[in-house]
C-alpha cells in the first residue's frame, strides 16, 4: 500500500492544535489493509506505540466500514465505520503499574470516494469509545463507533478508500491526570468497500409528500435552543413553522409544512476548553412531515403530534481568535439534520407548547477555500445526541394569519 504524506502546512497546524487540545500525545494509523465488505469484514494491522513508562508495544488495530451493496444515484451512500484497538496484556500490566485504572480512545479515519479514477475526500469518520476499566490481566479491546460517513456517488461503480487513520488513547485514574499512549503516525491508502450505483429510475423513490394545497393552516413562532454536545455550547434559534393539518382525515391525520429559520450571527463556542471560535449559521427551508391525532370534541383542541423536520445548515464567517479560517460560502451539512417532535400541541393562538428532543448533527462538506477543512469542522461540531428544547407559540390558524 502506498504511503500518502502530502498535507498543507496550514491544515497540519489546525489539525495539530485540535489534536493537542484533545490529547497531549501522538496518533497511530493503519497501512497495508485489505478491503472490507458490506458485511463489515474486518481489516487488520498493528501500530507501534510508546507507553508512558517508555516501553514500546505492537498494538493490533482493526477497521471496518459497512458499505451497502447498491445505492441509487442522487441519494446518499451511508457507510458505517468501526475501529477496534487491542492493548496487549503486557501493555495493560504496564499501565496498571503506572497507576492507571482505565483507558479511553478516539479515532479519525480519512475517507475518499473513488469513481472514474478520481478520489474525492469526504468528511472524516470520527469514532470514539468511552473509558473502559483495565482488566486485572489479559488484553483490553476498545470498540470505537461513530456516525455514518456519507457520500453522493454518480451512476456506475464506486469505492470508499481509506487515506489515513489516527488513533488517540488516554490512560488515567480518579484523582490523577490522564496520560497519553503515544503511537507512531502513518498515512495509507486502500479500498474499504465498494458498491454499485444504479440509475435513479431503476429504484423506487422514497420521498416525503409535499405540503397539500388544502387543509387547516396552522402557523407557529419557533424559539429553540440546541446544545452542541461536543463543546457544551448553547445556540438560540428562532423562526417560523407553517403547517397544514387535515383534522377531518381518519386518524392519525397527515401533517406537512415548511420550517423557516433565521440566521444565527456570531455564535460563540469554546472548543477544547481554551480555543474560542465564532461562526454564523444559515438554514435552508426545511420540510416537515408526520401525523397528528386531534381531539375536536372538547375545548381547547389538542393535537398529539409525531413529526420530523429536515434542517440543512451552512456555516460561514468562522473565526478562531479573530482569524478567519476561510471556510468559504459552501460549508454545509452533507445531509439534513432531522429533528423529531412528539407530544401535545394546544391549538389556541398564543398557546406555547414545549418539546425536549435530541438530534444528530451531520458531517460537513464543501468547507475550505484554499484547503479541505471538512475534517476539522466535522471534528469540532458534528456528532450524535445534541440536546434541543423547542418552543412552539401558536401564531395563527388558517385565515387568521396576517
Amino acid at each position: 500500500m502506498s504511503i500518502l504524506r502530502s498535507r498543507s502546512t496550514r491544515r497540519r497546524a489546525l489539525l495539530a492544535a485540535a489534536a493537542v487540545a484533545v490529547v497531549a500525545g501522538g496518533a497511530g494509523a493503519v497501512s497495508g489493509m485489505a478491503p472490507a465488505t458490506a458485511r463489515q469484514e474486518r481489516a487488520e494491522d498493528s501500530v507501534r506505540c510508546a507507553l508512558p513508562d517508555g516501553g514500546q508495544v505492537e498494538t493490533p488495530v482493526e477497521v471496518g466500514l459497512s458499505v451497502p451493496d447498491t445505492v441509487t444515484a442522487g441519494t446518499p451512500l451511508a457507510a458505517t465505520p468501526s475501529v477496534s484497538v487491542v492493548l496487549p496484556a503486557a501493555a495493560v500490566a504496564a499501565l496498571r503499574a503506572g497507576g492507571a485504572t482505565r483507558v479511553s480512545g478516539t479515532a479519525s479515519a480519512d475517507i475518499a470516494l473513488r469513481q472514474g479514477g478520481k478520489d474525492t475526500p469526504l468528511p472524516a469518520a470520527e469514532v470514539s469509545a468511552e473509558a473502559a476499566a483495565l482488566p486485572a490481566d489479559g488484553d483490553l479491546t476498545l470498540a470505537l463507533t461513530g456516525p455514518d460517513v456519507l457520500a453522493r456517488p454518480v451512476e456506475g461503480t464506486a469505492a470508499l478508500v481509506l487515506t489515513g487513520l489516527s488513533a488517540r488513547l488516554r490512560a488515567g485514574a480518579d484523582g490523577t491526570a490522564d496520560q497519553a499512549v503515544d503511537c507512531a503516525a502513518y498515512s495509507g491508502g486502500g479500498e474499504l468497500g465498494g458498491t454499485t450505483v444504479t440509475a435513479a429510475e431503476q429504484a423506487a423513490a422514497v420521498e416525503r409528500p409535499a405540503a397539500p394545497a388544502a387543509g387547516l393552516k396552522v402557523t407557529f413562532d419557533v424559539d429553540a435552543v440546541t446544545t452542541v454536545a461536543k463543546v457544551g455550547a448553547d445556540i438560540a434559534i428562532k423562526g417560523e413553522l407553517e403547517t397544514f393539518l387535515d383534522i377531518f382525515a381518519p386518524p392519525p391525520s397527515p401533517v406537512t409544512g415548511t420550517l423557516r429559520l433565521s440566521d444565527v450571527k456570531g455564535a460563540y463556542l469554546v472548543v477544547f476548553r481554551f480555543m474560542p471560535v465564532v461562526n454564523s449559521i444559515s438554514f435552508a427551508e426545511g420540510a416537515v412531515t408526520g401525523t397528528a391525532r386531534v381531539d375536536v370534541s372538547q375545548q381547547p383542541w389538542v393535537a398529539d403530534i409525531d413529526t420530523v423536520s429536515d434542517i440543512s445548515l451552512r456555516l460561514y464567517e468562522v473565526k478562531q481568535d479573530g482569524v478567519d479560517l476561510g471556510v468559504g460560502g459552501n460549508c454545509r451539512t452533507v445531509r439534513p439534520m432531522t429533528v423529531a417532535l412528539k407530544g401535545d400541541v394546544t391549538l389556541v393562538p398564543g398557546a406555547v407548547s414545549e418539546f425536549a428532543t435530541t438530534a444528530d448533527l451531520p458531517a460537513f462538506g464543501g468547507c475550505g477555500t484554499e484547503e479541505d477543512l471538512d475534517p476539522l469542522i466535522g471534528g469540532l461540531v458534528s456528532g450524535p445526541d445534541n440536546p434541543m428544547t423547542v418552543r412552539l407559540r401558536l401564531k395563527c390558524i388558517d385565515t387568521n394569519c396576517g
